[in-house]
């Protein structure tokens, strides 16, 4: 009972005192979707729809059906939307192109992907609801209520997207930008108390007294939008506290044709360490998950199991950053493990910050460079070839292998 009284209360427009004709049920048929589209104002590329467009629309089908549809990442449009993102797009599936055919809502979609969305509610042919992109077809009480919860979180999460037009946002895409150059812009930002807190090879990290967050401005940078989108997903006490998903912006001060378009993303405010700090970090990742009964007993292996016993004395969370790193390593790949790319809360934990990157590993270099190396470094004692003195062919002496001996220092873990 509980259940279809949160249904009905979703169900009559958000409880705001709106027609029926507006409501976001889960199936509707052509007639109903026709109408649906004219009470909620939806737009085409000219204006809001008249009843031959909505009618054009909702004839497509039948029946359609309220769904959570994966949107992909389509190209980034202006202007915005003038519906809000809780309002499910319209599409169907063409056969013959092999895509979704958007019928209303591209501009959604727009802002969906770069606000970092895959997923929007849409209305469906029902004969579609079996494609793959196509997920919590809404046919029990349970599901009506998972996907009515569903699109009032995306409403909270719109909410937010607009929130921050004093912040990093606001920065970027400010009309009064027009006519400056990027310096320009962030020079006039410092004279007002904006700091920029670090610079790398994709992106600059800016902060501002007004702000609850540090920002990172890059711009396309694979590797760490894998990592972001991964770590909002799958959030760890050793990865940033992100405070929404990357976003693409559009920016506003000049900027050649093509790299007008960035990434921003929210996050805590996390202290760089220093180099012996990352050292005795690195050494507990080499040595922190030994089994020490399974050494050798020699004073080398007691003094490495005695400084590990001394790091997790000296760093209580270094453990859970183990655990943490390895967790990371396994799922996503870690290739950019440096001391600028772990940081530090100021209640001590360690923090992954950027852990990937689009380059080689040291040891992917060593290989590469081995097998490009054109010679004779692996045949030193390789048959040897003959040479000629005179008549007789003699055979070259060979290069005497090196006899095995036990060294004193065996077992040692350096």
């Amino acid at each position: 009972m509980r259940a279809r009284q949160l249904i009905e209360a979703l169900t009559s427009d958000g409880g705001n005192g709106g027609t029926r004709s507006t409501a976001i049920t889960t199936q509707k048929t052509s007639a109903e979707l026709a109408a649906w589209l004219l009470a909620t104002g939806s737009h085409d590329a000219v204006g809001p729809l008249d009843g031959y467009a909505a009618s054009w629309i909702a004839r497509k089908a039948r029946n359609w059906r309220l769904v959570r549809l994966y949107i992909g990442d389509r190209e980034f449009m202006l202007p915005p939307p003038k519906a809000p993102l809780t309002q499910p797009i319209v599409a169907k599936w063409n056969q013959r192109e092999g895509e979704w055919d958007i019928l209303d809502g591209q501009h959604r979609i727009s802002k969906a992907v770069a606000a970092g969305l895959e997923q929007l509610p849409a209305y469906v042919p029902a004969r579609d609801v079996e494609h793959d992109d196509v997920e919590i077809v809404v046919t029990t009480v349970e599901s009506q209520v998972d996907i009515r919860l569903w699109i009032n979180s995306i409403g909270k999460f719109s909410e937010a997207l607009t929130s921050d037009d004093g912040g990093i946002i606001g920065l970027l895409t400010s009309p009064d930008n027009r006519g400056k150059s990027y310096d320009e812009v962030m020079r006039a930002f410092k004279d007002r108390g904006g700091v920029e807190l670090g610079r790398g090879s994709n992106g600059t990290v800016y902060t501002h007294p007004s702000w609850n967050y540090v920002a990172k401005v890059f711009h396309k940078d694979s590797p760490y939008l894998q990592f972001v989108r991964f770590a909002y997903r799958n959030p760890r006490p050793s990865y940033p506290k992100f405070y929404d998903v990357p976003r693409k912006v559009r920016v506003t001060y000049d900027e050649p044709k093509g790299a007008d378009t960035v990434y921003v993303v929210r996050t805590e405010l996390l202290q760089p360490i220093d180099n012996d700090t990352f050292e005795e970090l690195d050494f507990y990742r080499y040595y922190g998950r030994t089994d020490w009964s399974a050494q050798p007993r020699n004073e080398i292996w007691a003094e490495t199991a005695k400084k590990c016993q001394q790091l997790e004395q000296k760093y209580p969370h270094v453990r859970q950053f183990l655990d943490d790193y390895e967790f990371t390593l396994k799922n996503i790949g870690i290739n950019d493990f440096t001391r600028n790319n772990v940081m530090q809360r100021a209640t001590g934990e360690f923090v992954l910050s950027d852990p990937v990157w689009e380059g080689e590993t040291p040891y992917q270099t060593y290989d590469r460079l081995l097998r490009s190396e054109v010679g004779d470094h692996d045949d030193e004692y390789d048959a040897a070839p003959l040479r000629r003195l005179g008549t007789r062919a003699r055979r070259r002496m060979k290069n005497p292998k090196p006899k095995a001996t036990r060294a004193d220092d065996d077992g040692v873990p350096f």
